[in-house]
């Protein structure tokens, strides 16, 4: 059978040996539940059968879903996901995606600040990792699509948006 995939943090692995920079893909049974962005890429989606996969990507490497590894990893990530937010909910389905509540941090730098600290913490599981602040999750996870901004939105204490410099990297 295919190996388990390793998914553990990866702060000190350089980005070009990351997961996703590679076609690889998790399946359960044939059908595939993740794929990487090399994959993606290659025209490999989730929710394929592995012939079809395959013929997408002959030198896809598949490895098998392991539900108790990714189960794990999820509560790993949201345990130091604590750290930024008190609160921190895993999204049901979309494994290495959160909501994570952002009020209440003008006193401790707002949002920016919550924003830098999010990256850094996710930045141990995936080299590049984005990080999105909304009104709505819906907003944040749209944003997380977009092709990296060097500006991003601020809210003032009136509810005007004025755009400042983007201080991430």
């Amino acid at each position: 059978p295919p190996p388990t995939p390793n998914l553990k943090p990866t702060a000190h692995s350089s980005p070009s040996s990351h997961w996703d920079n590679a076609p690889r893909a998790l399946v359960v049974d044939t059908k595939l539940r993740a794929v990487s962005l090399a994959a993606g890429r290659a025209g490999v989606r989730a929710g394929m059968l592995l012939p079809e996969a395959r013929a997408c990507c002959a030198d896809l490497d598949v490895r098998l879903w392991d539900e108790h590894a990714i189960r794990d990893a999820v509560l790993a990530a949201s345990t130091a996901l604590l750290a930024a937010s008190p609160q921190v909910t895993p999204v049901a389905g979309a494994p290495g995606m959160w909501w994570i509540g952002a009020n209440g941090f003008d006193a401790v730098g707002g949002e920016a600040q919550l924003a830098r600290t999010l990256l850094a913490l996710a930045q141990q599981w995936h080299p590049d990792a984005r990080v999105a602040i909304a009104d709505s999750c819906v907003a944040a996870r749209a944003a997380t699509w977009a092709p990296r901004a060097r500006s991003r939105a601020v809210r003032d204490p009136q509810g005007v948006r004025e755009h400042d410099p983007l201080t991430l990297p």
